[in-house]
């Protein structure tokens, strides 16, 4: 396995990514804050069953470079999700923010759970990235 550091550095998680929260609102956030953020956490094993639209959320523009990046895809790290309740029910949805390709690399393996961390959308925004000329909120 490799150590923390590397991986932050192999997944360039310097990068910038985006949630969307409802129709008008995309966040944008820093996944190497957000790794470093949950490094310590527990995880909980989530059923995939929840990410069965997960191919969807990849946006490698090549699907041959997309499906090396699955293959490639390093198990040994729990995901990142955001979670947020379902209005009206006690029920919870989750939306992957990192570990996409190992969703999709467990589910072609016919797993039935995966590692992850858990985040409050209502922590999401500590990890806000506001775009060039607009204020943090």
């Amino acid at each position: 396995m490799k150590s923390f550091k590397e991986y932050l550095q192999e997944e360039g998680l310097d990068s910038v990514a985006g949630v969307k929260y409802d129709d008008d609102n995309v966040y944008r956030y820093k996944v190497g804050d957000l790794v470093k953020h949950t490094k310590s956490s527990k995880f909980k094993k989530l059923s995939l069953r929840h990410f069965k639209d997960i191919e969807s959320q990849i946006h490698n523009v090549n699907p041959a470079a997309r499906q090396e990046r699955i293959k490639r895809a390093d198990s040994s790290y729990p995901i990142v999700v955001m979670r947020h309740k379902v209005p009206g029910t006690a029920k919870h949805n989750y939306q992957v923010l990192d570990g996409t390709h190992r969703v999709a690399k467990a589910l072609a393996a016919g797993q039935k759970k995966i590692a992850a961390k858990i985040v409050d959308r209502g922590h999401m925004q500590k990890f806000y990235v506001p775009r060039l000329g607009q204020q943090k909120k």
